[in-house]
């Protein structure tokens, strides 16, 4: 599956932000798991994509592959940063 950075400039902010505050590894690590999401044994089964959200950081969206080979949107959520832990987590 691809995890799919629909907003390369602010995608770049993130990982300033994290660098800034010391969570760079929490953010890396909620990255793997959304790239992964889904996956056993179709890696082109589903795709993440990532794109702006004023509330949250990341707007998360999910897809999943019909069998005609389109895709079609099956969930929301968010990749979010909390300040009291710093840590950053996925919200659906």
């Amino acid at each position: 599956m691809a995890l799919i950075i629909k907003n390369e400039a602010h995608h770049q902010n993130m990982i300033a932000h994290a660098d800034l505050t010391g969570s760079r590894k929490s953010l890396d690590e909620m990255l793997t798991y959304l790239d992964g999401y889904g996956c056993h044994t179709d890696p082109d089964a589903q795709r993440v994509e990532l794109g702006y959200d004023m509330g949250v950081g990341y707007g998360v969206t999910w897809y999943r592959r019909k069998p005609d080979g389109t895709y079609v949107h099956y969930m929301y959520g968010g990749l979010v940063y909390h300040q009291m832990s710093n840590e950053w987590s996925v919200h659906t």
